[in-house]
């Protein structure tokens, strides 16, 4: 995998720099200390500082579902002493995600990690060729069809039926999630990378205890189990750590939805 992501999608064979960057980012790992025992990395919030923010972050909408699944507390978290899941971080827009943050001002930093609402994210909305769909790009992964849409709009003294689809992008918490003894985040890298990038680590964040049989997350991009896991696992530290991380160029992807309407005659009625 470090060979493929250092040569940005190049395919092998690959070059003896890359080869050798490798090599040295592994020894790198090697030589460190095992990760000692994870105490001291979430601890409460200081002096109910945060107690109105969090009671309004708790009536939102979004947030009903955290409450359903039980266990989500604020806590606050170290994030240098945090284990990654992801092997890569996109940094583009993470100093813009992290503008406002204060060092020890815990409410400034609530409204960048545990955010009521989120920002819009820019949308493309394109009509199809034939005039019967359209197509939805959005540079944020998490874009995603809600359900179908129906309603009825005034058109000169006319209602007329529309019907859609909608679509949201859901509000994303920085999570922090504790699974047989290590501490692992489970959403917000953009923002755990700004925040490391300003020299901010300890921050609010919305944090779980998960069962020892219940993996907090699991993905194909994501490090196998053993290797966040391990006695020398990587940390958010390591991205900006130029002896084990890399920055490299990589194409941006885009999210992309197609709704095309297709007409069909039935010899059976469905109403």
């Amino acid at each position: 995998m470090a060979h493929q992501l250092l040569a940005g999608g190049t395919e092998p064979p690959f070059g003896p720099q890359i080869v050798t960057r490798a090599t040295a980012a592994q020894a790198a790992v090697a030589a460190r200390q095992p990760h000692g025992l994870d105490a001291g990395v979430v601890t409460d919030l200081p002096n109910d500082q945060l107690a109105a923010y969090v009671d309004e972050l708790k009536a939102q909408a979004f947030y009903q579902a955290f409450i359903a699944e039980g266990g989500w507390q604020v806590r606050i978290a170290d994030l240098q002493r945090i284990r990654s899941l992801q092997p890569v971080v996109h940094t583009d827009h993470a100093a813009d995600r992290t503008e406002g943050a204060i060092p020890d001002d815990p409410l400034s930093l609530a409204r960048i990690t545990l955010p009521h609402s989120r920002a819009k994210d820019p949308t493309a909305v394109i009509p199809t060729a034939d005039g019967r769909g359209w197509i939805i790009t959005c540079r944020n992964p998490q874009l995603r069809v809600r359900g179908p849409y129906k309603g009825d709009v005034d058109n000169s003294g006319y209602k007329t039926k529309v019907f859609g689809i909608e679509t949201e992008i859901p509000n994303s918490l920085v999570q922090v999630a504790r699974w047989q003894g290590a501490y692992i985040l489970r959403d917000g890298y953009h923002r755990a990378y700004g925040l490391l990038s300003r020299g901010i680590s300890s921050v609010p964040v919305l944090y779980r205890e998960f069962p020892d049989f219940q993996p907090p997350i699991a993905a194909p991009s994501l490090f196998d189990p053993a290797v966040y896991m391990g006695e020398r696992a990587p940390l958010l530290t390591d991205y900006l750590d130029d002896a084990v991380a890399a920055n490299i160029e990589v194409p941006r992807s885009q999210k992309t939805l197609v709704i095309q309407v297709q007409v069909m005659e039935l010899d059976t009625p469905i109403l």
